[in-house]
């Protein structure tokens, strides 16, 4: 009984551990491994390889046999059996397996850029969540400052201290403060659900509660040598290049003459008669402007590299400078929160009488203003930092 109690409590845990996950990483990891979208396209790489490694060896070989009863009867029956082989050029096999490798890389580079697509929305899901999560937290505090001080406020009515219009006034706030509150919590259960969708439909605990510190942005050159070499889509527009280029070649070899061998035997009025068949196609229409057709997709994906290339770096300079921007206000804001003790200051300015309610609300409402956008442009700058480093996940 005991043992039973013991493998009950440790399959508890290791579920709990399971689904609760501390870290950006461990997150991430758990949807590579349970996603759906990544697990279909897997099977579909899987399929798209064999694809393309079918029809790169020789056609079957071909038996026939003609069996022809002779008019008059003396004249004898005839019988032909024809056994033969159809052969491309030698060089041709050696090209469509070149193009079929070069098929399969491309398609585990469109795996590749479908992964750090899911990756990268579940990432953006769980910077989403810290920042709910903060701002809940604040948002939390705010009302427990409401509540404190509606008690406050009403003990004074009761002394006749103060008026029941500034009681339904800090009514109204506290009403506003808790409807934020709900909003924020329910954004949250949304965010969950799309993790928990993101995950395979398993649900997932986060434990972030506060934004990881990484390795800061290299410069920008240096970034944009990185990004180069790593996007996925980049990777996969050169990978197109090297499909056309084996499309070209294996367009070049088909031009050749294809082959026919075989063996004939035949027999007629008693005698037989065997030996070797051999054909040779004339390659004239068959495969008619398929090299031009083939250069002609090889200079598009040249012009196509170079268009995604500029627009590339056109965004990502926009992306690095906004997060440069968004860095430097975030620390301005962080030096003035800092130096700063509004809310304390207008409690005990409220408590002398120095300020009226509608005053306190005011000033109040300037600070919570101000924590509010330092929350959200906090949000942003991991956001935009998130889709810098995209190519890194």
């Amino acid at each position: 009984m005991n043992m039973k109690i013991y493998l009950s409590i440790l399959a508890i845990v290791l579920c709990q551990f399971s689904k609760a996950q501390s870290t950006m990483e461990a997150i991430l990891q758990s949807v590579e491994k349970n996603n759906l979208t990544l697990a279909s396209q897997q099977q579909l790489l899987v399929a798209r390889q064999l694809e393309y490694s079918t029809g790169i060896t020789p056609d079957n070989p071909f038996v026939s046999a003609d069996y022809m009863i002779g008019r008059p009867v003396s004249g004898g029956n005839q019988l032909d059996i024809l056994a033969t082989q159809h052969l491309d050029f030698p060089s041709v096999y050696g090209k469509k397996k070149s193009l079929a490798s070069a098929q399969s890389v491309s398609a585990e580079l469109e795996l590749e850029k479908i992964r750090k697509e899911v990756l990268l929305e579940t990432k953006l899901v769980c910077l989403e969540l810290i920042y709910l999560r903060k701002y809940t937290i604040e948002l939390n505090e705010r009302v427990n400052r409401a509540d404190s001080l509606m008690v406050r406020f009403e003990e004074k009515l009761e002394q006749d201290d103060i008026s029941a219009l500034d009681v339904n006034k800090i009514k109204i706030q506290l009403l506003n403060l808790r409807s934020q509150l709900r909003d924020t919590e329910n954004k949250i259960s949304i965010q969950s659900e799309r993790l928990t969708t993101l995950n395979g439909g398993m649900e997932l605990e986060v434990e972030l509660t506060d934004f990881e510190e990484g390795a800061d942005i290299l410069d920008f050159e240096t970034l944009k040598d990185s990004i180069t070499a790593s996007d996925a889509h980049f990777r996969s527009l050169q990978q197109n290049t090297a499909i056309y280029q084996a499309n070209i070649e294996l367009a070049r070899a088909m031009r050749l003459p294809e082959l026919e061998v075989g063996y004939h035997y035949q027999s007629v009025l008693g005698q037989t008669f065997n030996g070797g068949h051999l054909g040779v196609s004339i390659p004239l229409w068959q495969h008619k402007n398929r090299v031009q057709s083939a250069e002609a997709f090889n200079d598009y994906s040249s012009y196509e590299i170079e268009s995604y290339t500029m627009r590339l770096y056109s965004q990502l300079r926009e992306s690095y400078d906004q997060y440069i921007n968004q860095k430097q206000t975030l620390q301005e804001y962080e030096e003035a929160l800092s130096s700063i003790n509004s809310e304390e200051i207008l409690d005990q300015l409220l408590k002398l009488g120095d300020i009226d309610y509608i005053t306190y609300v005011q000033e109040l409402e300037y600070f919570h203003q101000a924590k509010n956008n330092y929350l959200l442009l906090e949000k942003e700058a991991q956001i935009t930092r998130a889709q810098i480093l995209k190519y890194q996940l």
